[in-house]
């Protein structure tokens, strides 16, 4: 915030106001996403991004095993196809072992693995810019009355 309020100064204002009110709301869509320098190693956005990550590949591999003869599935992991979230969570059933074993013409999921996650930052980025769209000027009423400050003679 101290930096908006210098530049404010730097260009002849004396309320950087506007451009506070401003850069808090965008560095607080920001941390959400995570793309703030302030606020590395934080913010919602990394947990969003793992956890949608992560059920689409949960998704993509309940819709590959479906595709997969049981019988293969046991003989290639040494499990039955009922164990799969345990051998998902021991990372010994993955997209790419059951795409050696899926049926011929299987689509592999990997490439989209990422699109609700996308989507879902789109959609962040459309409240950004409508939140600052709807930005409105401080209403004269609420500034504050502050006297002239008059310049101290020096000695």
């Amino acid at each position: 915030g101290g930096d908006v309020l210098q530049r404010g100064a730097l260009r002849g204002e004396r309320h950087g106001d506007d451009d506070h009110i401003r850069s808090r709301r965008d560095f607080g869509i920001a941390a959400m996403a995570d793309v703030a320098p302030q606020q590395r190693g934080g913010g919602l956005g990394p947990l969003a991004i793992t956890s949608l990550r992560q059920m689409s590949v949960t998704n993509a591999i309940g819709d590959l095993s479906a595709k997969i003869d049981p019988a293969v599935f046991a003989e290639k992991f040494g499990a039955p196809i009922g164990q799969l979230e345990q051998l998902v969570a021991a990372k010994t059933v993955t997209i790419a072992k059951l795409m050696e074993i899926a049926p011929e013409g299987t689509i592999d999921p990997t490439p989209s693995l990422y699109n609700t996650t996308m989507y879902c930052m789109a959609a962040l980025l459309v409240v950004a810019f409508f939140a600052n769209l709807f930005m409105r000027p401080v209403k004269e009423h609420h500034h504050h009355n502050e006297p002239e400050l008059s310049a101290v003679p020096v000695e």
